[in-house]
């Protein structure tokens, strides 16, 4: 839970004024578990109220000011509403990088520890020297979706694969 602040200067704060900032304040960061202090200075400078509220998180800092000359508690409204709005604007940000975060994570594949159980079937390659238009027909024309191959201009080992796009790509060392 969070600790709530609240300082005057220049002006007397009434019990009426102290619950008021203690329940709105409640209301709008009751749904942040990294709240950690809020501090709200109610003043009067030039005729007019003005309410500074200061609201420190765990990793962040959020700041509203609201400024009225006729009324302390119009003056509390203008800064609430506008700390309200940075907190919305804070949990969408926050939201949006949990989904990043999730969609991420879902899109690796976990990779199986090998067990002692774990079968591994060898087989010989024979590299054929080939083009790679000779090698990409091949690869067009069997059902494999891969071909190692010695390219014949290089004479190094050379993989064409097919993609699931339907595209194909060509590994050189």
């Amino acid at each position: 839970m969070f600790q709530i602040s609240i300082t005057s200067r220049s002006i007397e704060i009434q019990k009426g004024i102290n619950d008021y900032v203690t329940k709105q304040l409640n209301q709008a960061a009751k749904h942040f578990k990294d709240v950690l202090d809020i501090d709200v200075i109610l003043s009067k400078q030039r005729g007019q109220y003005l309410t500074e509220i200061t609201l420190y998180g765990e990793g962040f800092t959020l700041h509203a000011k609201g400024m009225h000359s006729k009324d302390v508690y119009l003056s509390i409204d203008e800064a609430l509403n506008r700390i309200k709005s940075q907190l919305d604007r804070y949990k969408k940000k926050i939201v949006s990088r949990k989904r990043k975060q999730r969609t991420l994570s879902s899109r690796e594949v976990p990779i199986p520890a090998p067990t002692s159980r774990a079968k591994i079937e060898r087989r010989k390659l024979d590299a054929k020297p080939m083009s790679i238009e000779d090698a990409l027909m091949h690869l067009v024309s069997s059902e494999d979706i891969f071909l190692a191959f010695t390219n014949d201009k290089t004479l190094e080992m050379n993989v064409v694969y097919k993609k699931n796009s339907g595209n194909y790509t060509l590994i050189e060392p």
